[in-house]
Formats: C-alpha cells, structure tokens, sequence
C-alpha cells in the first residue's frame, strides 16, 4: 500500500523517542503518526541517552494472555487493556508500532495467534480507511491453520473523523467496540 515507506505509530513517550530515532538512521522514507490524545498525558522517558531506539520492526505484548489475540495501534491498545479489563477476558494485547507491511512484526504476531487460535484487529480509524482488511488478509494466509474463529475488525464507523468531539467520538472505535468484539471471540 506504501511502496518503500516504513509507517509507526507510538503509543508512548519512549516508544516515540525509540521510534522516531529509528527513524531518523533509516534509509527508507518513514512516517510517524503522533495521536493527539497522547499530547496531554506524561510517560516515562529514557534517560541518559539521546540514542535511544526501538526498532522499527518491533511488536511489544503489552499484556499476555490465552483467551485471543488482540493487535492494536495507538491509544487502541490501552482501550484494549481497559476493554479486556471490563470484560475479564484473558486476552493477549499486541502494541503493533510498526504498520507497513515491511514492518509488521509478524514473528511476535505468529507467537501469539499460535497460542491464543483467536484474533481481533483493533483500529480507531474510519473502516474504509483502516489497514486491518490487509492485516487480515495476510493473517489468513500464514496462520490459516491456527485460527479457531473468524478475524474480527474493531474499527470505526464509514464516516471519517471530525473536528468535533461528540461527532469523533460517534464516528470512531473505542473500548465498548472492542470489548464487545471480546466477548463476542470468547463466547
């Protein structure tokens, strides 16, 4: 879909230091997608070294788990933990950082669809907009055979996202979106 570029979409502070000076030595074109919701929060950093970097390549289990897989970016990986949370639902939560294809961490993915046989692809983008049809895909593919259930998208609605707050809120995906698609997995 984005021929040479290497996309990553940090979900802390750390993560967006480590990823954006990965960035910076990269040989490929790389863009880096800033949330603004992580604008008003406070992370821990890493001290001591301007170096610092998290390979672009580099999936993180946020949260391990057994009941399903759940694949999520940005701030939809701490809805996912709250979702899960709520729903007491032993899931597996993986922080994908990396979105191109190139820079999917597809072994860490493997790990885990092999472990839990359940996956749940959660994105707060509009649904036409959204790159989990493409993960989907590429899930089916390599891990066919592991797969108990149908791959389930959490996405946002088919309006795109605005700059009004009660009408962003209606438009993309959240954590009843995902827990709903939880319980749906594992019951």
């Amino acid at each position: 879909m984005f021929p040479g570029w290497r996309i990553a979409t940090p979900t802390t502070a750390l993560d967006y230091i480590g990823l954006l000076n990965s960035a910076i030595v990269c040989n490929d074109p790389v863009v880096v997608f800033e949330h603004t919701e992580l604008y008003q929060r406070e992370f821990p950093v890493p001290r001591g070294s301007r170096d610092f970097c998290i390979p672009l390549k580099s999936a993180r289990v946020v949260q391990s788990g057994t009941a399903c897989t759940v694949l999520a970016t940005s701030v939809m990986v701490e809805r996912a933990i709250k979702a899960a949370s709520e729903a007491g639902i032993d899931a597996e939560i993986i922080d994908l950082r990396s979105l191109d294809y190139h820079g999917m961490d597809w072994d860490t993915i493997g790990i885990s669809i092999k472990k839990t046989n359940r996956v749940i692809i959660a994105e707060q983008t509009a649904r036409r907009l959204s790159m989990g049809a493409t993960w989907a895909a590429e899930i089916q593919e390599r891990y066919f055979d592991f797969l108990d259930h149908e791959i389930l998208r959490v996405t946002g609605g088919l309006a795109a996202p605005t700059v009004s707050r009660p009408l962003n809120e209606a438009a993309l995906a959240g954590s009843k979106s995902i827990r709903d698609a939880l319980e749906r997995i594992a019951g």
